[in-house]
């Protein structure tokens, strides 16, 4: 069989859809949490472990730290730590001694000094200097630069007498002992530094600016803690805050960028290999801090800004392709210093955290945004990464939208035009064009991209081994794509318009739906690739087929309305299960509730359908025979009671919903009338995603599963 796989290449960007389609609009609801005296800055996070979202501030006036504790009412109750803090000008939040809480670090640049507040674990704070001499001391963040498990500390210089400045982190040697180690000191004014991996190679690099001469750097880890400098832009007029964020969601960090005297916005595209394309935005005044949030929940990733000369908050909606449309949103926050984005009301969407240091304002803004309208037209589905809910396929919007059950909840990625997805393992594949792209389906970040030389794929199944098959339509052919290797081969030829597939425990066959106009179903061995016509059909081509592992056979058909059903091998004739549907596309068999979780493309909806018409039983006849398994829910030892089995020499699978087998062992079961017992070990469970699964045994020609939930 020739390789069909031209291109492997990790990180690639998306690919987007062309349609023009109204999208959810940002909304957001202005609250005011305090008056406060010239605040300089606000972070987020969980101080004291309650599980909502607590702010912390430093102030000009008196020199005040402080906490605001979230009373998860949208109320918040302020825990001061300390007056007479000169110039404060950032604080952050992380478990710097490792004792297993919050701690908060805070810098003064006219005072030199960077202290840190030691959390007794009951949210009572002791004073530690850092540094008393760092000149400048302006933007302080935690991260473990070095990767010990232990809590560093950087630091930009902002230093305001035109001396050189320095961007330096102190090494957390562990029972309170840091060492300084310094990056550069070559820079004019430097008012901002942050870690991230930027060249993918597995240590955290540095990005930061020098605001004088409006140069943005980032710095090179190169192993050691070794730092090689590079420049990225010297354009950008007053360059003030650099975040790294992976905007386009193709696995590198890109960088956000303002520059506040000049009111310049940007956002750099990480092109891998060190190189940054430049992405100039409309200017806001006073422009001091861009950062980014999926914030209408349709997939992508929008921006959001604050102006020190600004009333309002600058929100910019992504299109899906990285272009933004600006609006403002309800201010009042006169010089707007910083911003923090974080789920402050815990209703799933992100809110926004800022403050006006001349408004003497801190408050937040609660994300309204409509979520009802994120399914459209939706085609294929699959089980998501949560207990519960589905990732679907949105035909029109050229996205994949995570649901909470059957309700869409938030958008995943922007995959661009696609024709089908699968689960296998904790990655989520994708067809887009002749394209197949790998993602995580819990971030929505491209792992990997593989260009085929087919000229376009649609249906995808998995089957038990992990292997992919993909079908390619226009090539009447069926790929086989291996993810461990990156490699892709023609498994079978010679069809007439392949689309949807699916892996058929029962049979341990591929089943294909075949035909441009109608359907002709089709069964293909996975090792030989040898089909077989299983039978004709007037069903209109299109939709999809799903299987309940036991012989009976479902397949949709969105422009009959209809879905068909088949309970007997294909040894008689399909008919109409349900004529009464709205589009029907994409299934699912739900084993435990035996029914069909269906994408109405038509109707904008996902639904649940009973799956009852059964032929082939998937319990004996014999209702005293089977057997049962505990605990349940179970762990990886299963003991499991048989009875009136038929067939004494039998194999026990462990199998997932979507059909793949965990775990195999062949077993002797009791004669009719008598009982057995035994218990099995299942290997590697734990390392197992938390979920429904299938035990199965045969008696004959018949299967009997019990449905058990696996929890750590």
């Amino acid at each position: 069989m020739r390789s069909l796989l031209t291109i492997s290449v990790f990180a690639l960007g998306l690919v987007f859809s062309q349609s023009q389609i109204a999208v959810a609009q940002g909304a957001f609801v202005k609250h005011t949490i305090a008056t406060i005296g010239k605040p300089l800055d606000v972070t987020a996070g969980d101080i004291n472990g309650d599980g909502h979202s607590d702010l912390a501030t430093v102030a000009l006036t008196g020199g005040e730290v402080a906490w605001w504790e979230n009373d998860g009412q949208s109320g918040f109750i302020k825990r001061q730590i300390r007056n007479g803090f000169t110039d404060g000008r950032t604080i952050r939040m992380g478990d710097i001694d490792g004792d297993g809480d919050v701690d908060l670090i805070a810098a003064s640049y006219s005072t030199n000094r960077i202290e840190w507040y030691e959390n007794d674990g009951s949210e009572i704070f002791a004073t530690h200097l850092l540094d008393g001499n760092f000149r400048g001391a302006h933007t302080v963040q935690l991260t473990d630069l070095d990767q010990d498990g232990k809590m560093d500390i950087l630091c930009s210089g902002w230093d305001n007498t035109a001396a050189l400045s320095e961007i330096a982190w102190w090494k957390n040697n562990g029972a309170g002992a840091f060492t300084k180690q310094v990056v550069t000191a070559l820079l004019d004014q430097s008012p901002f530094v942050e870690a991230a991996d930027m060249d993918l190679d597995g240590d955290l690099d540095l990005i930061g600016s020098d605001e004088t001469p409006g140069e943005v750097y980032w710095w090179e880890n190169i192993g050691a803690e070794v730092f090689i400098q590079h420049l990225i832009d010297s354009q950008l007029l007053q360059a003030h805050t650099v975040l790294a964020r992976d905007l386009d969601k193709d696995g590198d960090p890109d960088i956000l960028a303002s520059a506040c005297s000049s009111s310049l916005l940007a956002w750099y595209e990480n092109n891998g290999s060190g190189f940054f394309e430049k992405h100039a935005m409309e200017n806001l005044g006073g422009a001091i801090w861009l950062d980014m949030a999926d914030f209408d929940l349709d997939g992508d990733h929008d921006m959001i800004a604050a102006g020190m000369s600004a009333t309002r908050l600058a929100y910019y909606e992504n299109n899906g392709r990285q272009g933004f449309a600006r609006s403002l949103i309800d201010g009042g926050i006169t010089s707007g210093f910083a911003l923090n984005i974080t789920d402050l009301d815990q209703d799933g969407d992100p809110d926004v955290v800022a403050i006006g240091y001349n408004s003497n304002f801190l408050g937040w803004w609660e994300n309204t945004t409509d979520r009802q309208a994120l399914i459209n037209s939706p085609s294929w589905i699959v089980p998501g990464p949560a207990a519960g809910s589905f990732l679907a396929v949105n035909s029109e919007r050229g996205n994949i939208i995570q649901t909470h059950g059957c309700d869409a909840r938030q958008g995943l990625a922007n995959s661009g035009f696609c024709q089908g997805i699968a689960r296998s393992g904790n990655l989520l594949y994708a067809n887009s064009g002749a394209n197949l792209k790998v993602y995580d389906p819990e971030s929505g970040i491209i792992k990997a991209q593989y260009r085929t030389d087919y000229q376009f794929l649609e249906g995808m199944a998995v089957a038990p081994s992990g292997l992919i098959y993909l079908s390619a339509p226009m090539d009447g052919k069926i790929g086989c794509f291996n993810p461990e290797t990156g490699s892709l081969t023609t498994l079978a030829e010679g069809l007439d318009y392949p689309r949807a597939l699916r892996y058929d425990p029962f049979t341990a066959k591929i089943i294909v739906l075949d035909g441009e106009e109608s359907v002709t179903i089709k069964s293909i061995d996975p090792i030989s690739g040898i089909w077989s016509v299983k039978q004709v059909t007037e069903i209109a081509a299109g939709g999809d087929v799903e299987t309940d592992g036991s012989g009976n056979y479902y397949i949709s058909s969105p422009s009959s309305n209809s879905v068909f059903v088949n309970t007997s091998a294909w040894e008689s004739p399909v008919i109409a299960y349900r004529t009464d549907l709205a589009g029907p596309w994409g299934l699912w068999y739900d084993g435990l509730t035996r029914e069909l979780v269906v994408a109405m493309n038509s109707s904008d909806r996902i639904e649940r359908i009973p799956a009852t018409a059964t032929g082939i039983e998937n319990s004996p006849v014999d209702r005293n025979a089977g057997f049962f398994a505990y605990p349940n829910p179970f762990t990886d030892r299963i003991y499991i009671k048989c009875h009136g089995m038929a067939n004494p020499d039998s194999e026990l699978k462990l199998v997932a919903p979507n059909g793949q087998i965990i775990w195999s062992q062949q077993a002797v079961f009791s004669r009719t009338g008598q009982n057995s017992a035994l218990s099995v070990d299942i290997p590697d469970m734990r390392s197992l995603p938390e979920g429904l699964y299938y035990l199965t045994g045969t008696d004959g020609k018949k299967m009997i599963s019990q449905a058990l939930i696996h929890t750590r």
